[in-house]
């Protein structure tokens, strides 16, 4: 039944910087639905990078809870660092079956 509200999940992801010259990333995470409409605000991240052997990554792990899907569908979550895309993650919400208790 929709609205519903899922209690918590969580993005995970890690991903390489290429460019030397970058010492930090303002990682921004947009959950959006099949329209492209903003599910829930979330501000963006600061990263401080360490290099080892010339090289930096980072890892996203990104808790969230209590947000509320109006409808079925699919819903993606869009990453991008300092305003580049990154990647994205794509979900489904759908509906749960009715079920009936005996009595």
């Amino acid at each position: 039944m929709f609205p519903t509200i899922h209690p918590t999940f969580f993005l995970v992801g890690n991903t390489n910087v290429l460019d030397k010259t970058i010492e930090k990333v303002t990682v921004e995470i947009e959950l959006v639905d099949e329209e492209g409409k903003t599910v829930v605000p979330i501000p963006p991240l600061e990263v401080k990078l360490e290099r080892k052997d010339g090289l930096a990554s980072f890892n996203i792990i990104y808790g969230i809870s209590n947000v509320k899907f109006e409808k079925a569908g699919k819903y993606r979550f869009v990453v991008k660092g300092n305003s580049e895309y990154i990647g994205t993650a794509e979900f489904f919400v759908k509906q749960s079956p009715i079920t009936h208790s005996k009595n």
